[in-house]
Formats: structure tokens, sequence, C-alpha cells
């Protein structure tokens, strides 16, 4: 960094990458490069959320990063080509494909190819896994051509360091009200199993269901300046999921400041199906709201 003076909190998150093992003499064998890589990044992030702690207007301009890759908003559950085109051609810079088979918006790793092989390298492809073998998630993201795997189940913390170091990972967290502890807790067990998610996402839960109801009412709502102060999640980029809709975003960016949001049956004619002029407005209302952070 060229003569720059780390911060306590820019050390800290040196020490804890260093703490998983990784260190200069890692450069040497190639089979550590990958996620040595990964965790330089991993490392800019940190350094970077930690420079805005302190500073709301440039934490208004922070969005997700990783590889350059932005998950700002994310348009979930997409089964087709056209829903997929559809949701860039908005405005959304992420999309993500399902492989939950109890979920009305499963697709096949065959179908998810074709959807990934359409779209620019700039568009963030993510996958929805619950409770999958770490076999079946690393062996699906790879053929697929996934940057992001997302554990949207009740995957434990220890799982995290097997997945592939060339995938980012997306950890979900289904919450009742907007108390962070079990969250907080979360995190720290996976920094001491060795390998911390590249950010989080904030979903509501509804028994014995995964994600995706968009039931109204269920919209977690957080306050960020409370998070940051406290750094309640370790600097951790979060999304806002549940519930969220053209109607709500906005209210729910404002509210909560969260780096990106996430919505699936929010902007559907049916489920599975989604809505292009939905779609449109969810995005403009979302792309305004992060705007109106900045100022």
């Amino acid at each position: 960094m060229g003569g720059y003076n780390a911060s306590p909190g820019e050390r800290e998150a040196s020490i804890n990458l260093a703490g998983q093992g990784y260190s200069r003499t890692s450069i040497g064998n190639p089979r550590r490069l990958a996620p040595l890589r990964r965790l330089e990044t991993r490392l800019l992030d940190l350094t970077i959320f930690s420079r805005t702690m302190h500073n709301p207007q440039c934490l208004a301009e922070t969005h997700l990063r990783a590889d350059q890759v932005m998950l700002r908003i994310k348009i979930c559950g997409i089964t087709s080509t056209a829903d997929a085109r559809a949701a860039v051609e908005a405005g959304a810079d992420a999309i993500g494909l399902n492989f939950y088979r109890g979920s009305k918006r499963y697709v096949t790793p065959e179908k998810a190819q074709d959807i990934v092989s359409d779209l620019a390298a700039s568009v963030a492809k993510v996958g929805v896994f619950v409770n999958s073998s770490v076999s079946e998630v690393n062996q699906i993201a790879q053929s697929v051509g996934l940057d992001w795997v997302q554990l949207h189940g009740d995957e434990p913390p220890e799982f995290l360091s097997q997945v592939s170091s060339e995938k980012h990972i997306l950890r979900v967290y289904r919450l009742e009200s907007s108390e962070l502890t079990p969250v907080t807790t979360d995190l720290a067990a996976c920094q001491v199993s060795g390998r911390m998610p590249d950010a989080i996402l904030v979903d509501s839960v509804v028994p014995g269901e995964y994600g995706g109801t968009g039931k109204k009412g269920s919209v977690i709502h957080f306050k960020r300046d409370r998070i940051r102060s406290q750094d309640l999640l370790f600097s951790m980029p979060v999304l806002l999921a549940g519930g969220l809709t053209p109607e709500n975003v906005g209210e729910a960016i404002r509210d909560s400041c969260p780096e990106g949001v996430d919505v699936a049956s929010g902007v559907e004619s049916s489920p599975g199906v989604k809505d292009p002029e939905l779609v449109k407005r969810f995005v403009a209302e979302a792309q305004y709201a992060l705007e109106q952070l900045k100022r």
C-alpha cells in the first residue's frame, strides 16, 4: 500500500486472514495462489469498509465488490433466459439461480448453464443452495460458471471452508427480528472454522420455508449506524431480502442502508416467472434510494 499506515481495524483484518494460514510464503505454492487471491480481495474489501465505518457519505457510496463483480441489486429465482435478460436490461447487476429442488424456482444445472452462457461477465451469477452436500455445491458452481455460492440452508460454519476457494460465498441469515446476535455468533464461528463469507444476506424467517415467500410485512429492518458503531457484523457487506417489492424497497434501503437488495417473488407474475415491468420498477426504486444515500 506504499507507505499507508493501516488502521487498527485493517490490521485486525490482516491478522484474521493470517490466522487462516495464509502468509507471504504461500505465494511460492501454486496450489495456494487461488485462495490467496480470494483472501487478498477479501482484505481489500475489509479495508474499504473499515475506512468507511465512521464516514456516512463514503459508506453510502460503497457497494459490494469482489473482483469487481457487484451485488447491489440481485434478482433471484431466475428460471429462463428471457427473465435473466429482462433483469439485466432493467439494471440489475446480479441474478440468482435456485438449485434447491424444493423450490418453485428450481432450475437444473443444464438449464442454468444455458442462462449463464447468455449473460455478460460483468453480471454476477449467484447459485442458491439449501443443505446440499459440499461436493454438489462445488460441482454445480464449477460446471455452471457461478461467481457466488449462496448458502441459504442450515449449513454449519465449517461448511464454508470446504467450498471452492474460486467462488465467493453469500451466507444467508433468516431472522425473526432485527436482533443480530445470532448473526454475530455465527460469523465468529465461521472465523474460527477457517473461512468467513464474503457477504451476508438478511432474510425474514417463515416456518418451513427457505426464502422466496414474499409475504407482506416480513421485511427485516435494522439500524445501520448501530451495526457500524459496534461492528456487530465484522464489517461484513449486507444484502437485504424478504418481502421486498417495488413499493417498499426504497423505504427499506433508506431505513437500513444495506449494501444491496435481493428480490424474487416481489417481482413475479407467478412463481418462477418474472414480470418485466415489476422488475423495472423494483430496480429503478432501488437505484434511486441507493443514490439518495449519497446525498
